[in-house]
């Protein structure tokens, strides 16, 4: 208690409670469903007591009711920008072409890749239009791809789902992917500069393979 007298130590306290409870929100919709009425109702009586409460310890909890319920209005928000010809959401359960950059690390697994790809582009009839969203993409083992690679994948685009009693579909949300496409055509396209991170990314897989002589990436959960 008398450390929260101190200004410093006590904001750096209500920040840290704020992130945790923020990132508990958003991690609790992953796995459950909470209709968002619920979510404002309890919103608003935190407000209401944080401002009525004056024991530090409870208003402590408070802000942390107040965060969690941030951290899931923030899901709720998330899954709506997913509507509309814009998203490459909208064009899920389809045989698409689209043009994107790789823009997380490669993760090697035994059978296959899991590559982050940032979409751009989508082939629409004789058309091409921009589009946002990222898609995971499940690849054969060779050829090798990287961050930073422009690629072009033409396959089937899907929405995941759960499987085996696992929500892989929250799962993913959490990372802010809602589509999938397992073993589509791949053409690489160019390299995009971003020197930092692919050398990031290229040591790191060195290390990993050099000491423990396999890769290590473990981004993803798959049911392929």
């Amino acid at each position: 208690r008398h450390l929260l007298s101190c200004p410093h130590v006590g904001q750096n306290l209500h920040y840290l409670f704020a992130n945790i409870f923020f990132i508990a929100g958003v991690f609790v919709m992953s796995f459950f469903v909470i209709e968002a009425f619920y979510v404002y109702i309890f919103f608003l009586v935190c407000c209401t007591m944080f401002f009525m409460v004056k024991k530090w310890k409870i208003r402590l909890l408070l802000i942390g009711g107040i965060f969690l319920s941030i951290g899931i209005f923030r899901y709720h928000f998330e899954i709506s920008k997913i509507n509309g010809d814009y998203s490459v959401t909208f064009y899920n359960n389809q045989i698409v072409k689209l043009e994107g950059v790789i823009c997380g690390e490669t993760d090697e697994r035994i059978k296959n890749n899991q590559i982050t790809l940032c979409a751009r582009m989508i082939h629409v009839d004789d058309s091409i239009k921009s589009i946002q969203g990222k898609i995971l993409i499940i690849s054969r083992l060779y050829p090798k791809y990287a961050h930073g690679d422009k690629i072009r994948v033409f396959g089937k685009l899907s929405q995941p789902e759960p499987f085996n009693n696992f929500a892989y579909d929250r799962y993913l949300g959490v990372r802010d992917i809602y589509s999938v496409m397992y073993y589509p055509k791949i053409e690489v396209m160019g390299r995009e500069k971003d020197i930092f991170l692919s050398k990031v990314y290229a040591f790191k897989k060195a290390f990993i393979d050099n000491h423990f002589g396999m890769s290590g990436g473990t981004a993803f959960i798959s049911p392929n």
